[in-house]
């Protein structure tokens, strides 16, 4: 049988060093060899921080050759580093590293204690609720060892690799650094401010291919919400947090919904969201969004004005998407409107969209009653000719 802590570090970007020693850990404890469990959980709970301290930059005043000579230099050290690693958790406020409480201070001396008990083999009785209470105490504060400054530290590193060095392939790493660093206030602040650099005004984005349907939404910010989105299923807190940002800004969510096809599923839309676009007057992308991801959902008495107000308001090029993702899309439902006079017999409408009409007739092979109204469009003076030439050149054994 698992044990509690067993599934907590098995959800949990801890680096395989530290989980490692955990497991050794857990092993001891299952065969009852506590003072063993409790030194390999104290190594496990010291690596967590070590490996803090390795991926973040200076912090509160240190340059880089002092980080490296005053922190990365001793922590290295293999025959004491985690007394080295101690010593900087309990440092005094003009040279800490880490904002951490007084409390929480002396709950470490009582562990370092703990340990020492163990290790050099003295009177106190090391017990299995010991090695359960410290393996407690890491579940319940690890994330409560924060780095100073280490919001900004991060922004920093995310604005230099979107404009200096960005590979796609090579986000993991800085991605992964949030959820080492970071507590839940500051990833709530870290939400806020790297939406606010790319959307100011002043941001000009650095990758070519720039996604953006409202406008201010640069590519590079889709690409920070959505990698976060797929990482967070393990982090319930981060998860909940995430989800609730991208769903206040209506626009937003659309945006990355229409970016990455994944984020509707993984991200549902509130009611709030839902209704909203049910009963929104404006803009050709909304109704285009909407009727993408949302028709299933439409109550049926919304329906038809739902579909009018998309066929109204097509984008270019809605063609191709039908055609990508046809599964999406209700074809029946969407030729039934299409055939309405108000659009297949619309002069402006049909030879506008006579490449969509073109593929959903193609992808419902060649619907016969798309053929009857069709002819019967063509057979009117006024018919739409950029349409009936498309369709006579494509299908001449059918029109002709």
């Amino acid at each position: 049988m698992k044990l509690k802590f067993e599934k907590f570090i098995e959800i949990r970007n801890f680096s395989p060093e530290a989980k490692a020693l955990f497991q050794e850990a857990i092993i001891c404890y299952k065969f009852s060899a506590y003072r063993a469990s409790l030194i390999m959980a104290y190594l496990g709970f010291m690596q967590l921080i070590k490996d803090k301290l390795i991926i973040s930059n200076p912090t509160n005043g240190y340059d880089i050759e002092r980080w490296r000579k005053d922190v990365l230099y001793k922590i290295k050290k293999e025959e004491c580093w985690d007394k080295e690693v101690f010593e900087i958790l309990i440092r005094k406020k003009e040279s800490s590293i880490f904002s951490i409480s007084e409390g929480l201070k002396t709950q470490l001396y009582y562990w370092k204690d703990r340990r020492n008990d163990c290790a050099h083999f003295k009177k106190n009785n090391i017990s299995q609720c010991h090695v359960e209470a410290f393996l407690e105490f890491i579940e319940s504060n690890i994330d409560k060892f924060i780095m100073l400054e280490g919001v900004e530290f991060l922004i920093e590193q995310f604005k230099n690799f979107f404009t200096e060095y960005y590979q796609e392939k090579d986000l993991d790493a800085l991605i992964s650094k949030i959820f080492v660093i970071f507590n839940e206030d500051m990833f709530e602040e870290f939400l806020d401010k790297i939406y606010n650099i790319f959307t100011e005004e002043t941001y000009e984005s650095k990758i070519d291919d720039i996604h953006t349907i409202f406008g201010g939404i640069p590519k590079e910010l889709n690409i920070v919400f959505s990698e976060l989105v797929l990482r967070t299923d393990n982090y319930e807190n981060f998860k909940q947090l995430l989800h609730r940002k991208i769903k206040n800004n209506k626009e937003f969510y659309m945006e990355l919904c229409d970016y990455n096809t994944k984020m509707y599923t993984l991200v549902p839309p509130s009611e709030e969201i839902k209704e909203f676009f049910y009963n929104d007057e404006n803009g050709k992308y909304y109704y285009y969004l909407l009727f993408k991801y949302f028709i299933k959902d439409i109550p049926e008495r919304l329906r038809e004005k739902a579909y009018k107000k998309f066929l109204k308001n097509l984008s270019l090029g809605i063609e191709n998407d039908l055609e990508k993702n046809c599964y999406m899309y209700n074809l029946l439902e969407l030729k039934k409107y299409i055939l309405l006079d108000q659009f297949i017999n619309n002069f402006e409408w049909a030879n506008k969209n006579k490449y969509l009409v073109l593929k959903l007739f193609e992808l419902l092979n060649q619907d016969d009653e798309m053929i009857l109204v069709l002819r019967r469009v063509f057979s009117n003076i006024h018919h739409p000719f950029d349409l009936k030439n498309l369709f006579y050149s494509q299908y001449p054994e059918v029109f002709n």
